[in-house]
């Protein structure tokens, strides 16, 4: 769109003649013309507000030369005023960055006010998690929550909060936000603050693998959701909620509500939340098996997130797809995915995430194995997945330290590592994974003649036919193959 309609504006043969002409004025003179200019084109607009938005950037720079040089209040707070709006405008159309500066510097503006202030603070914060920085988002949404100037600021400042406290590995601090959060929707807020503050309390609660807990609040804002909100808020309800219903077991119905989601916000024109929904169902698809449904959705996530300027959104998607190359039997193709997904992670602030990225390139190069490098990205994935009470990251790593340590015939580690796994996967609550691990704990330490193996079986079967009856058999077959070696193990390289 042209800044100014065709017969108001004036075109110079060149760049250095529409300098000089500038240069020549003296300042004052320089300072009414952009007063001048600033309202004709705002007046020229009037009637046209959404184009107003097109030319909010040229209209704050008008504003603020000349408010800082005739020290106009009118003038410096119309520059308040259109840089947040341009602000807006950036980010509505994926410039995020721009979009940031904006906001921020709206926000920082001498002559806004309260009001202006939150809330264009509170946009450059759901900006920045929308672009993955997520530590900074968090700086900038605690201030903008200890500046809300009323409920609704506070509520608005609440929930994207919680979101940057969960994915840096802050379980519990997002919680408490989310509590706070749903306290105030029930006392001041409307139905759609409802919904948003059970949605996260419900995800805060998934955080920390309260997954019974979580399931109320969850759909209760699902239903209140169906009937109270647009396609955007619902799509999102959906896809967490198919989320939280795969991790609780449901996998038939968690891929229903997730194919759903990508059809409702299909109908939005927010392409970042419909590539989000896109890999939330490429991972369901994924651990279904329906992996080239999988690879379809999870290339695509991936493409606009790197095309909306995601950075988050590229790890998560990298994430993904990595794992989907490795049960593809393509484990040589997946481990350099999955450590750009860490890489891309670890640099967005997202620790958890990294160190499953990191944990996931291990197993597939375990998968080829590469055991130098393996070990080499457990080490970094180790400390990463012990902070911030990412449990079930943390019982991944061990899980295949385990397996690595298995491989090298190093029996006795494998067992040790293999035991933490199993009581990982019991705090959890995963039952099939915690009998798969106590199994090859039992396993290895019978290769390794210790006097626990025994306990170690009988413990394995009683879990094995409680949480994973298809693998006992060949967890017997597999006991049964297993006996001490007569000569030390000697661990192989890569």
């Amino acid at each position: 769109m042209r800044p100014m309609f065709a017969e108001l504006a004036y075109l110079f043969r060149h760049a250095l003649l529409r300098d000089a002409a500038y240069e020549l004025q003296l300042p004052q003179e320089r300072a009414r013309l952009h007063a001048l200019a600033h309202d004709i084109i705002e007046q020229v607009y009037a009637a046209h507000d959404q184009q107003l938005d097109a030319v909010a950037l040229e209209l704050a720079s008008h504003a603020g030369i000349a408010g800082a040089a005739l020290r106009d209040d009118r003038l410096l707070a119309r520059e308040a005023h259109w840089l947040q709006r341009a602000g807006v405008y950036a980010h509505e159309h994926w410039r995020g960055a721009e979009a940031v500066d904006l906001l921020l510097r709206a926000a920082a503006h001498e002559a806004a006010n309260e009001q202006q202030r939150s809330q264009a603070r509170r946009r450059a914060g759901k900006v920045l998690l929308d672009l993955g920085r997520l530590q900074q988002a968090r700086e900038v949404l605690e201030t903008a929550l200890r500046e809300a100037p009323d409920d609704a600021a506070t509520l608005d400042a609440l929930r994207p909060l919680g979101y940057a406290y969960r994915n840096l590995g802050m379980p519990a601090d997002a919680l408490g936000v989310a509590e706070r959060n749903a306290a105030l929707a029930e006392k001041s807020g409307n139905q759609t603050d409802r919904v948003l503050a059970l949605d996260a309390l419900a995800t805060a609660l998934t955080g920390l693998e309260r997954l019974a807990e979580a399931r109320a609040p969850a759909e209760e804002a699902l239903q209140l959701a169906r009937q109270f909100c647009e396609a955007r808020l619902l799509g999102g309800i959906l896809s967490n909620v198919g989320i939280l219903r795969g991790r609780l077991g449901d996998s038939e119905r968690a891929l229903a509500l997730l194919t759903e989601s990508v059809r409702v916000l299909e109908q939005t024109d927010d392409r970042r939340v419909i590539a989000v929904a896109r890999r939330n169902l490429a991972d369901r698809l994924r651990m279904s098996w329906q992996l080239d449904e999988a690879e379809r959705e999870c290339q695509l996530a991936l493409a606009e997130m790197r095309e909306v300027g995601d950075r988050r959104g590229e790890g998560m998607a990298l994430l993904t797809l990595g794992g989907i190359r490795r049960d593809q039997g393509r484990p040589a193709e997946g481990a350099p995915l999955s450590r750009e997904a860490g890489r891309i992670l670890l640099e967005s602030g997202d620790v958890r995430a990294a160190a499953s990225a990191f944990c996931n390139a291990a197993a597939a190069l375990l998968d080829v194995g590469d055991y130098a490098k393996c070990e080499e990205l457990l080490q970094s994935a180790l400390p990463l997945a012990s902070s911030g009470g990412a449990t079930r990251a943390l019982t991944m790593v061990q899980v295949v330290f385990g397996d690595l340590r298995r491989d090298q015939r190093r029996w006795a580690e494998a067992a040790e590592w293999h035991r933490q796994a199993f009581e990982g996967y019991q705090r959890i609550g995963d039952n099939r994974q915690a009998a798969w691990q106590i199994a090859e704990r039992a396993v290895s330490l019978r290769m390794c003649a210790d006097p626990a193996a025994e306990e170690a079986w009988e413990a394995a079967t009683a879990a094995l036919r409680a949480g994973a009856p298809e693998d006992l058999q060949g967890y017997v077959e597999k006991w049964s193959a297993a006996a001490p070696e007569k000569t030390p193990p000697r661990a192989r390289d890569g």
